[in-house]
């Protein structure tokens, strides 16, 4: 009877870690370039707030296309029991580089131009267009 009720403490104490935990929210971002040529070139996303998370995923860039994902964790403050995630993002800013120098920059903002998923995570509405013009 006694290992009965360690292991039912075990599971009380891990549903309670849990549901302590913010899950991360995913930023999809998806979108192209006004030229064919992407011979390094980079994708960067800034999230505002800080997203809390780092390093930040690689955005790939394939025949003149990009799609790619930043992490958000939404933990405003953490707690003993349970932690407030009442934190999101307000602003993505998706970067164009080469070689380290900004070609191109579109500003998103969440509310806009973004909708969410089922998972409650954000994607935007419509491909950015970037120009990748020297």
């Amino acid at each position: 009877m006694g290992k009965i009720a360690v292991t039912l403490l075990f599971v009380l104490l891990g549903v309670g870690v849990s549901l302590g935990k913010c899950a991360n929210r995913v930023i999809h971002v998806e979108g192209s370039l006004d030229s064919g040529s992407t011979d390094g070139f980079r994708i960067v996303l800034h999230v505002t707030p800080d997203s809390n998370w780092a390093p930040q995923p690689e955005i790939a860039i394939r025949d003149g296309r990009f799609s790619g994902d930043a992490l958000f964790n939404g933990t405003n403050s953490e707690g003993n029991v349970q932690d407030d995630c009442s934190r999101v993002p307000q602003i993505v800013e998706v970067v164009l580089l080469k070689k380290g120098q900004e070609l191109s920059r579109a500003r998103l903002e969440i509310a806009k131009d973004f909708v969410r998923d089922k998972l409650g995570g954000y994607k935007t509405r419509t491909p950015v267009i970037l120009h990748s013009h020297e």
